[in-house]
């Protein structure tokens, strides 16, 4: 049975001198072997290789320039670029947004970001993990994410991102995804619908596998 894992470095922030927009990035690795003793046997060497993986000269932290003045609650705003995205091989969603630049002088942002998973009352529903957290960290308004072409630029700032796995288990009802950050800033993102979770042929294309309801933070 083929195995494999994947991996996202942090790349810090490899732009030329005087590159005007200089975001963070990540290196993709991953391992895959054909079978399970292929995989026992040299998984340990291949996952050394991954993390021994360094820029050939030294780059700007991803986490920006701790030495500006911390933004203030004014000068941001949480944002959901309006999009799920499905995890190959998973019954998952992805959940993930930004923080949205507005106004004053330049910054530094450390940011915890939770995610809620609720029912119509506010209630929290029985999911492994809920509610998760992320810390994201940038300036602003370098790292603001930014609308191109009317659309959110997606992958090109620091974003908070979430999973939810088995999102369609039996007894959870559609929810509301509550995005809270630090000084409780908070915005609210539509849960999907199993009930109206279907493939083209009205079959339930989302099932309970018996796999419990996980909620976390990704990568």
């Amino acid at each position: 049975m083929p195995r494999s894992v994947q991996y996202s470095v942090d790349w810090g922030r490899p732009c030329a001198t005087g590159q005007a927009r200089c975001v963070p990035q990540s290196l993709r690795a991953g391992i895959l072997a054909t079978d399970d003793q292929l995989w026992d046997r040299y998984r340990a060497v291949a996952e050394t290789i991954v993390q021994t993986v360094a820029q050939l000269r030294p780059t700007a932290p991803s986490a920006g320039d701790r030495s500006l003045p911390p933004c203030n609650s004014e000068q941001w705003r949480l944002v959901w670029p309006e999009e799920y995205a499905g995890p190959r091989g998973s019954q998952g969603t992805a959940i993930q947004g930004g923080i949205q630049y507005r106004d004053g002088p330049r910054c530094h942002f450390r940011l915890t970001v939770a995610l809620y998973v609720e029912n119509a009352r506010g209630e929290p529903l029985p999911v492994k993990g809920n509610p998760a957290s992320t810390v994201i960290e940038g300036d602003l308004p370098l790292d603001g994410m930014r609308r191109v072409s009317g659309s959110w630029a997606i992958g090109s700032t620091p974003m908070w991102r979430f999973i939810w796995d088995e999102w369609c288990n039996r007894g959870l009802p559609k929810a509301t995804l509550r995005v809270v950050a630090t000084g409780g800033v908070t915005i609210s993102v539509p849960g999907l619908d199993p009930a109206r979770n279907r493939d083209a042929l009205g079959r339930p294309a989302c099932r309970d596998r018996g796999r419990p309801s996980t909620v976390a933070a990704w990568p």
